[in-house]
């Protein structure tokens, strides 16, 4: 299991720059794919308040990241059957929190050569979530 729980993309040129501004907040991390730094925080949401104030100060550093997401489960998978059967056990956790409101499933992912069809997934995962809904 990974040891992360905040993956940050960086847009080019600014992977050393943001690495080193969160190691000035305390934080560090690195990831074996391109523009991605993941990073261990006891409070995620805490991390993403000292980023927003970085970023609010310094304007290079606001530019330098893409997307910040707190990954609040994470799991490992060696197939597309095996990703779509544990995606969902964790959406349907999700299911009674979503109740009366709107949603949508978006996934971002890096590396792992899988024959995943990300929209098929995001279709996938969206139908369970309303079919749990819709039996609630």
């Amino acid at each position: 299991m990974q040891d992360w729980n905040v993956i940050i993309s960086i847009y080019q040129d600014g992977y050393r720059f943001t690495r080193r501004a969160l190691r000035n907040l305390g934080f560090a991390g690195s990831s074996p794919f391109h523009n991605l730094i993941t990073v261990s925080a006891d409070d995620p949401v805490m991390l993403l308040d000292a980023i927003e104030k970085k970023a609010a100060e310094n304007a290079a550093f606001y530019d330098a990241i893409s997307r910040i997401a707190p990954a609040l489960r994470s799991f490992d998978f060696h197939s597309a059957e095996e990703f779509t059967k544990q995606a969902a056990a964790i959406v349907l956790e999700w299911a009674p929190k979503l109740a009366g409101h709107t949603f949508h499933v978006r996934l971002h992912r890096r590396g792992a050569g899988l024959d995943l069809a990300t929209p098929d997934l995001e279709r996938s995962l969206d139908e369970t979530i309303l079919g749990a809904l819709n039996k609630t």
